[in-house]
């Protein structure tokens, strides 16, 4: 077999261009990689930031049905009902079983977001493990082709 023309450090430029893609298509391996463990983390850090809105929320309805409770009781003590007896009771009732309702619906909400999140990470790691895998093959196919043969 005749010696290349062009040598570099004993190697063909071929090689060499051979190996910068290889090299490249590592590189892209492992920015991957870290994409993918940013995405997990963004992931958590979204959960922890919903949890928060979740009990925050929570916090705001007890607050507003407790207040809602303390102004029907003065508005019975006003008309000269007595609070906690009678229909006041089961008013007061009611207005804590739709209290109860509300904090149901906001940890559904909740718990339906961070699903959506899981989901959409899940796509997200899968197109990046598809995008990691076609830049590792890509990169040798075109090492490959530069090189111009298999090296044996």
């Amino acid at each position: 077999m005749a010696e290349p023309v062009s040598t570099f450090l004993g190697m063909s430029y071929a090689a060499w261009a051979a190996t910068a893609i290889a090299a490249s298509a590592a590189m892209s391996y492992s920015a991957s990689r870290n994409n993918a463990k940013n995405m997990k983390n963004a992931y958590r850090w979204q959960k922890k930031r919903r949890e928060e809105k979740r009990l925050a929320d929570e916090i705001k309805a007890k607050k507003m049905i407790i207040l809602a409770d303390e102004n029907k009781r003065v508005k019975m003590m006003a008309s000269g009902i007595e609070a906690g007896t009678g229909s006041s009771l089961i008013r007061i009732s009611e207005n804590f079983k739709k209290g109860d309702e509300l904090i149901e619906l906001i940890r559904l909400g909740a718990e339906m977001d961070m699903e959506d999140m899981g989901y959409m990470l899940q796509g997200s790691l899968g197109k990046e493990m598809y995008n990691r895998r076609v830049g590792i093959a890509q990169g040798a196919g075109q090492s490959l082709l530069t090189y111009g043969t298999f090296p044996r």
